[in-house]
């Protein structure tokens, strides 16, 4: 049934496979009630979400174990050396890996990203530490099995990032199958009232009762098909020659080419005002929402041992614009997704892939090296043109703004004694050509790579 709903009254009758995996469902929930599930129906429960139990210990071996103070780029260069971090193969997670971490792995996990970042800064010029840094997500955070105990989860991910630096980093790409999580049912499940009770059902047994609540009024994601992707273009590209693939190769325009050399600080001072400075910035951004490699400001966030060495990667690559050839291109690039919008011929949600024909297109970049930086030089430049923009009526930038355009509508309206009609105007994401603005840029080289400059063409 793809896509039909079912008549009122109607009953589908299961196949063998249907009916088999009910039996074992009933059988498990006899056994978790007589005291949990066995070994052998875990790792078959395993089997049916397409992991190899066997693969992914909850304790690790003695020779793993050996590897604790070993360098993860050095132990796994070989493989490293094949995905740069623009392969699209960094960016099928989403927010498929592990919303949180368990705070029993937290040590390790900062003892991780430590040994990674002081690599990436002595060698700036070289791809491997950025590809390890960005695939941990991926190779760290996949999801564990569905029937495994929530007891097992900091075992399991203190095992892998042990496994990591014991040079295991292809078999933990390989351990969980995100080619499954991407194949795309005809079916939009969240906007079919029939497929609601089990979707609620399952968020309940295996994410929390508060995700269950709020699938209720979810809006649907558009799925990543090239079918689609017209009504990306249609949104997003306004010039007779311009196409996704163009605004990457100009965007990369605006990026420096050049060798660097590593960064270090000045001084205590220094030190001490640049920490200050992203330590905020990393806080502010705690709770957004994760990009295409899996990556969450949360998993470096929740304690500050990692705020020094963050704070000197965020300057190395934001002010001194350090990075190699692949890593300007993921600065330049982006991961396209969009919500539904309901149908143009009967304004009702569709409930199949066939039935699409409107989205709200929605993008999201790197979170440390384009999200983050991107939101500190926004504040910086919201203080710079906000007065700018007052004057031109646009309360956009001002503190509490909405609050500030209702009172000056009451107060004009209090003086002319005029009425107010709200227009709906249309929107000028859809109307507006990113190449142009991107020729703007580059001819006027906005002093210093930062704010500055001349910006009254763009207003």
């Amino acid at each position: 049934m793809h896509g039909k709903p079912l008549q009122h009254g109607q009953r589908v009758h299961p196949g063998p496979q249907a009916a088999r995996k009910a039996t074992l469902d009933a059988q498990r929930e006899q056994n978790h009630a007589a005291g949990g599930l066995t070994a052998t129906e875990r790792r078959d429960a395993a089997a049916e979400d397409g992991i190899a139990l066997d693969d992914d210990p909850c304790q690790p071996t003695t020779n793993v174990a050996a590897a604790l103070s070993a360098n993860p780029v050095t132990a796994n260069k070989t493989f490293l050396a094949r995905i740069p971090p623009s392969d699209p193969q960094l960016h099928e997670v989403h927010s498929a890996a592990l919303p949180h971490l368990p705070n029993a792995a937290l040590t390790a996990w900062n003892g991780l990203h430590d040994t990674i970042i002081n690599h990436i800064l002595r060698h700036p010029n070289r791809d491997t530490g950025y590809t390890l840094l960005l695939a941990c997500p991926r190779l760290i955070l996949s999801p564990m099995p569905s029937a495994d105990s929530r007891s097992n989860l900091p075992g399991r991910v203190k095992t892998r990032l042990l496994r990591l630096r014991a040079g295991q980093a292809e078999r933990l790409w390989r351990l969980y199958p995100w080619d499954k999580m991407h194949r795309v049912p005809d079916r939009i499940h969240v906007t079919r009232d029939d497929d609601l009770a089990t979707a609620v059902t399952a968020d309940i047994a295996r994410r929390s009762v508060v995700a269950a609540f709020r699938r209720g009024d979810a809006i649907p994601f558009a799925p990543a098909l090239l079918s689609l992707k017209h009504l990306f273009v249609e949104k997003v590209i306004c010039g007779t020659e311009d196409r996704l693939e163009a605004l990457v190769q100009h965007a990369h325009q605006l990026l420096p080419t050049k060798q660097h050399a590593p960064i270090v600080w000045r001084d205590s001072t220094d030190q001490h005002a640049c920490v200050t400075k992203w330590s905020r910035t990393l806080a502010s951004g705690a709770n957004t929402a994760p990009d295409g490699t899996g990556m969450r400001t949360c998993y470096y966030a929740t304690t500050n041992d990692l705020y020094p060495l963050l704070s000197l990667l965020l300057r190395a690559t934001t002010t001194h614009h350090q990075g190699t050839p692949a890593l300007r291109t993921l600065r330049a690039s982006k991961a396209l997704s969009a919500q539904l919008k309901k149908r143009k011929t009967d304004k009702k949600m569709p409930t199949c892939i066939s039935e699409i024909d409107a989205t709200r297109p929605l993008a999201r970049h790197n979170v440390l090296l384009r999200r983050l930086p991107s939101a500190a030089v926004a504040r910086k430049g919201a203080r710079e043109l906000r007065q700018l923009l007052h004057a031109f009526g646009q309360y956009g930038l001002a503190t509490a703004g909405t609050d500030a355009l209702a009172h000056v509508a009451q107060h004009n309206y209090d003086i002319h004694q005029e009425s107010i009609a709200a227009l709906d105007c249309e929107n000028a994401y859809g109307t507006l050509s990113r190449t142009a603005t991107l020729e703007i840029l580059l001819r006027h080289h906005i002093k210093g790579w930062g704010i500055g400059g001349d910006f009254s063409e763009l207003l």
